[in-house]
């Protein structure tokens, strides 16, 4: 997860996209270059306060923005084409169940 820098407010200003430290710069102070999950480099670099570690264990949810399109299977179910809260839309997919929390 990645901070946007120097902005103050009521709300969290992490993101919610999840990228990997692809490479460590020695400066001083250190920062790092990071990569989405698909391997594309993120602009820029930042500094370890802007970072914030997180792990995947394989249950994580993922919040939908907003719903796109709906379409029907050959087989009769419903598909939904969603935008992922905090991805750009790039990462749109289609999903065959979404659960309300």
């Amino acid at each position: 997860m990645v901070a946007r820098p120097f902005l103050k407010g009521y709300l969290p200003r992490w993101t919610e996209e999840l990228v990997t430290v692809a490479q460590r710069l020695p400066r001083l102070p250190v920062v790092y270059r990071l990569k989405y999950c698909e391997g594309e480099w993120l602009e820029g670099t930042f500094y370890e306060a802007e970072l914030q570690k997180v792990t995947k264990d394989g249950s994580d949810v993922y919040r939908v923005e907003r719903i796109v399109r709906t379409r029907k299977t050959k087989d009769g179910k419903t598909e939904y084409f969603v935008k992922w809260k905090g991805y750009p839309s790039k990462f749109n997919t289609w999903v065959s169940n979404l659960i309300k929390l």
